[in-house]
Parts: C-alpha cells; sequence; structure tokens
C-alpha cells in the first residue's frame, strides 16, 4: 500500500529539517574554527613523555627541575612533541606544574625549545579574554616581556621567574620571536590533561602580521 501524500509530506520536513540542522552545524564549526579579523584559527597539541620517576636518586631529580624550572632534556620525537607547540615557524615550551582540576596550570617558556634547545626566544604578553574570537587586534599595541626582563615581576607577577611564566588552563596570552616582532601569534591554551608526572596540551592560535596595526598612542 502506498504511503498516503500526506506521510509523505511529513517525511519530506524531516528530511529537510534534518539537512538544515546538519547545514547549520557545518557553518557553526567553520565559523568557530575562523578568526573575524586575522583569519583561520589553528589547533595544536603536545605530549610531554616523561615518565613518572621511580628511583629516590629519580624523584630527587625531577623535584630539582621544577624547583629550578627546567625541563628534563628529552630524544628528539618524529613528531616534536616532546618539545612543545608548534606555533608558527617554531616550537613553544609548554611543561605541566599543577595538573589537579579545577586550577590546573602549567608553565609556558620564553627560553628556545627543541633540538639542542636551538632557535629563538619569545616574549609575552598577558590578555584577559577567554576566547580567541573576542581579541581585537588593537589588543595587540601592548608590551612584550622576553627572558630576564627587569620589568618581568611588574607584568606577571610571582609567575614569572626570567625565563618561564605559570598560566592556568585557558588563558590566553600574546606571542613573538625576538627575532621577529612583527609576526605576533594570540595564543590560547585550550585544554590541559594527562598526570601528576606528566602533561598534554590542545592549544588554538591565530597569527597577525603587526605591522597592520594601528600606530601605538
Amino acid at each position: 500500500m502506498p504511503a498516503s501524500p500526506q506521510k509523505l509530506k511529513r517525511f519530506g520536513l524531516v528530511v529537510s529539517l534534518i539537512i538544515l540542522a546538519v547545514a547549520a552545524g557545518f557553518w557553526i564549526v567553520q565559523r568557530s574554527l575562523v578568526h573575524p579579523e586575522f583569519g583561520p584559527i589553528r589547533v595544536v597539541s603536545m605530549l610531554e613523555s616523561y615518565t613518572a620517576p621511580k628511583t629516590f636518586s629519580e624523584k630527587a631529580k625531577a623535584t630539582v627541575r621544577k624547583w629550578l624550572r627546567v625541563r628534563e632534556r628529552l630524544p628528539q620525537s618524529k613528531n616534536g612533541f616532546d618539545y612543545g607547540l608548534e606555533i608558527g615557524p617554531t616550537w613553544l615550551g609548554w611543561s605541566i606544574h599543577n595538573n589537579r582540576p579545577p586550577n590546573r596550570n602549567g608553565f609556558i617558556y620564553m627560553n628556545a625549545v627543541g633540538p639542542n634547545n636551538a632557535g629563538p626566544t619569545w616574549e609575552f604578553a598577558l590578555s584577559p579574554k577567554k576566547y580567541l574570537q573576542d581579541v581585537t587586534r588593537s589588543e595587540l599595541v601592548c608590551e612584550f616581556y622576553g627572558m630576564n626582563d627587569s620589568r618581568g615581576t611588574n607584568a606577571f607577577g610571582t609567575n614569572y621567574d626570567g625565563h618561564t611564566i605559570v598560566v592556568p588552563e585557558g588563558q590566553i596570552f600574546f606571542a613573538r620571536l625576538a627575532t621577529n616582532r612583527t609576526m605576533v601569534y594570540v595564543v590560547r591554551l585550550a585544554k590541559q590533561g594527562g598526570t601528576s608526572s606528566w602533561g598534554t596540551m590542545r592549544a588554538e592560535y591565530v597569527e597577525f602580521n603587526s605591522l597592520n596595526l594601528p600606530p601605538k598612542k
């Protein structure tokens, strides 16, 4: 027995609504991956391949490294995740500090990371915004702070020690290389995970050429 015209009409309406919902979801996802001013939002991730110390000597060394905020030198990884987040042309160092929710945080490194710690150093500035899409180009006209900057504690307080800053999960900050200050990276530490001994980080970032910024007042 063939379906009645009314049932066919309802079926067509349901199919149309499903198509519209899928299209709307796709549009929302696409919009969420594009900044209104800076363009594509890139997503990067990393994994610290630390293993939990077992012997007294290993535990003592791990404690000293934590006090001094010095990363353990790791063998080179095929994907580079051991070294940090791949931001622009190089690596931005990150490692866990506290991995207990709801106050998870970690270190971002001003010094170079990667094979033999070769590469340029970073300069940072913090943003009060919670989402990348809310950051505007006018906010990038600000002061940046690099390694061993005498003004660092004024800007970051006790979270600054000369080459690292302690930042919480969800923090947005501006980063630029000391060798190329025209390119600014707006980075959000989106999701921190892992254990008390090693951490994972998923970050989102956009890049912007500061030559396109308005003159600083």
